[in-house]
Parts: C-alpha cells; sequence; structure tokens
C-alpha cells in the first residue's frame, strides 16, 4: 500500500511532504506593562524641539504626536512626551507672534507707502 493510503485516518505531519514548510505566527511586541512604546514619546520631544527652529508645522506635529502617546498610555503622559508637548505647545506660540508681528510689519509699511 500507498504511504498516503495507510496515513488517511491520521493527522499529517511536517514530513509528509518534502516541499512543505513549517508555518510561524508572529506575536504582536509587548513590554509587559500595557502601555505604549516609548518611540511617540521620544518622537513628540523632537519634534517639540526642532519646531523652534523648523516652523509651526513641526510644532503642530508634536503636538499630536505627544497626543497620540498620551491616547495610547490610557491618559498619562511620560516625562518625554510632557517636554514634547510643552515645547510643541511653546514654540507654536512663538510662531505665531513672530507671524502676527511680521503682518503687522508689512501692513504698517503698505500703509506707509500708500499714504505718502
Amino acid at each position: 500500500m500507498d504511504n498516503n493510503q495507510n496515513n488517511q485516518g491520521q493527522q499529517s505531519n511536517y514530513y509528509d511532504s518534502p516541499y512543505s514548510q513549517p508555518t510561524y505566527s508572529q506575536q504582536p511586541v509587548n513590554n509587559g506593562s500595557g502601555q505604549a512604546p516609548e518611540g511617540l514619546a521620544l518622537a513628540a520631544m523632537i519634534c517639540g524641539i526642532a519646531g523652534f527652529f523648523t516652523g509651526p508645522a513641526v510644532s503642530i506635529a508634536a503636538l499630536v504626536i505627544a497626543n497620540m502617546f498620551k491616547n495610547k498610555n490610557n491618559g498619562e503622559h511620560v516625562k518625554k512626551s510632557r517636554i514634547g508637548f510643552r515645547c510643541g505647545l511653546g514654540s507654536l506660540i512663538m510662531w505665531g507672534v513672530i507671524i502676527l508681528v511680521y503682518v503687522i510689519v508689512y501692513c504698517a509699511i503698505i500703509m506707509a507707502a500708500l499714504n505718502s
């Protein structure tokens, strides 16, 4: 009898076919504490600090990333994400003041040129 006919009632194992490969299931990464990974917190901190030098878009990114971390971490910040949020907010306020001053000075120059 053929080997396949003998094993009809039994489960096939790895060695039945010379071309079969074992399958592995990939497990999600878990640090055991149920908290979000701190990569987001580090990214928020870097974006918050870089926002002072690069512009308001990076400052907004720091705020968004810090809030993403907070949502994944059961509503709590760690030190890095708190720094990222505060620096992002501070740099956004700074850029807002710079843009406002620029617009006021530009409008004053235009008004002075039109009146003379």
